[in-house]
């Protein structure tokens, strides 16, 4: 196999993925943002020196990149994370308002792959909700004829490890699966519906 790569956006899961990842043994690094790793994706060079050092990379970084990283990486395996829209984009309001670009440690960094992936560098609901759609279209439309390398999971709703494990030919592990940032899961469900 070759590498895995998460192509969820923000909040769909991403961090519960890099967990899983790791407990199955992978390398996994969440957010791949290191210096040299941003100067390479700063400059449209893909063949990452993290790749030589890691099995797996999650989280916007990688996004706008798949198409370019699969032809890279032959062989590797794709694992997009959705969540309910509804939920996102309460979970995601939060976190523009809480995570502002301009408190980041690196906001050149923050403006770089939000602006890669969102278009936007505020909240705008109905902007945020046509680019996620628009993100789960490319992606399996991309890989419409290649089931066996693009695993489509909801992480949130309660996929685990009997969606993932069976995708990565490894055993069910004796494990519950991780469920990170979870109280926050829960408060944004009890936001939306409540």
């Amino acid at each position: 196999m070759g590498k895995i790569f998460g192509l969820g956006l923000s909040k769909t899961g991403t961090t519960s993925l890099d967990h899983a990842l790791t407990a199955l043994g992978f390398r996994s690094v969440h957010f791949p943002a290191d210096a040299e790793t941003f100067r390479q994706i700063e400059a449209a060079d893909y063949q990452l020196k993290l790749l030589e050092r890691v099995d797996a990379l999650t989280d916007i970084p990688m996004v706008p990149y798949f198409r370019q990283l699969d032809r890279l990486y032959p062989g590797s395996k794709f694992i997009l994370t959705l969540r309910e829209e509804a939920s996102w984009l309460a979970s995601m309001e939060r976190h523009y308002t809480t995570h502002p670009v301009e408190r980041a440690t690196r906001p050149e960094v923050i403006r770089f792959f939000r602006l890669a992936n969102y278009g936007a560098l505020s909240f705008n609901r109905e902007h945020l909700l046509d680019v996620y759609d628009d993100h789960v279209r490319r992606v399996t439309y991309y890989f419409r004829d290649r089931p066996q390398d693009l695993l489509v999971m909801d992480i949130c709703n309660g996929d685990g490890w009997e969606t993932l494990c069976p995708f990565l030919g490894k055993p069910i592990p004796p494990i519950p699966f991780p469920w990170v940032n979870r109280s926050v899961k829960i408060a944004n469900q009890e936001a939306v519906s409540g």
